[in-house]
């Protein structure tokens, strides 16, 4: 690592060959420079009194001695007498050392990738952000690493993953304005067993007239069970639309990941037949109480 002190001048305290790899500077003058520890070094400028110039690597100091690397950044190794001119200076080796290695910054569309690259490493450099000091009193150990999946509130959002809005005891954890759920419109005819996947859709609308009653079956999707998407103490609710022609029919089973379900019906009154020439609405609470077992709260309205 670089080091620095400012304006350190000061000149030889004897003469040194072009193949020395040490120099003293001149008595209590030492310490105007840089202490150094492993790994640390600082650029030295020789200059003598004719105006040349050497840059040299000091990568120890011991007091008044300089342990040196000649002929830096393109200049050449000479002899100095006692009473030329060593300084501190800035040099374009310097400055072309500071964030200039390749690639730095062209991966910063991975933030991993973008850390290693600058060296930071999450918890060390960079600190992951603590929203709980953020009270207006200390915001000095937490900065937010860049991360590409980090939400916007300005920017559409797609989340595929289980999002938990746990609130406070004093604060309800969402409010929303403005929101809508998604139905799927199938062109078909109730009847058989229906698989309701629960992750693709809480509405699901047959439009043409049953032709037969059927069996609905709730999963979370083809390839998971409801009872692997909740957990314990969670609850969905999922509504079926059944058109119906003059002849109607009935939802007669009800299963969740393939076992059938007694549901208790509201007011409990278990629907005995369907409504002809409109839409049956049934609507399913599914409570998850137990490690696949569920209690069930249902309904139908018949609507024309």
């Amino acid at each position: 690592m670089f080091k620095f002190t400012n304006n350190a001048t000061t000149t030889l305290a004897a003469d040194i060959t072009d193949t020395a790899t040490s120099l003293s500077v001149a008595a209590s003058t030492g310490m105007l420079f840089p202490t150094l520890s492993d790994g640390d070094i600082f650029k030295g400028t020789l200059k003598d009194s004719s105006n040349n110039i050497e840059i040299v690597k000091v990568t120890a100091r011991a007091t008044d001695v300089f342990t040196i690397e000649r002929g830096q950044e393109g200049t050449t190794a000479r002899a100095f007498s006692a009473g030329d001119r060593i300084d501190l200076r800035a040099t374009a080796g310097i400055f072309g050392a500071f964030m200039q290695a390749e690639n730095n910054l062209d991966d910063l569309v991975d933030a991993a990738a973008a850390r290693v690259n600058l060296g930071l490493e999450i918890g060390a450099d960079v600190q992951p952000y603590n929203a709980m000091t953020l009270d207006g009193t200390d915001i000095g150990h937490s900065v937010q690493a860049y991360d590409a999946n980090t939400t916007k509130n300005n920017v559409a959002q797609s989340f595929t993953e289980r999002q938990a809005f746990s609130g406070n005891a004093g604060s309800i954890a969402a409010l929303l304005s403005s929101a809508s759920e998604k139905a799927t419109i199938v062109e078909s005819a109730a009847t058989g067993t229906i698989n309701f996947d629960a992750t693709t859709q809480p509405i699901l609308y047959y439009t043409v007239s049953a032709s037969a009653d059927w069996a609905i079956n709730v999963r979370a999707s083809a390839t998971a069970s409801l009872n692997d998407a909740l957990n314990v103490g969670e609850a969905i609710t999922v509504a079926f639309l059944a058109t119906q022609g003059a002849v109607p029919y009935i939802n007669n089973a009800f299963k969740v990941d393939g076992t059938t379900i007694d549901p208790l019906w509201i007011d409990g009154i278990t629907p005995t037949a369907g409504n002809a020439s409109g839409i049956d609405l049934y609507s399913f609470t599914i409570l998850k109480t137990a490690d696949a077992a569920f209690t069930v709260l249902a309904s139908m309205s018949g609507f024309a």
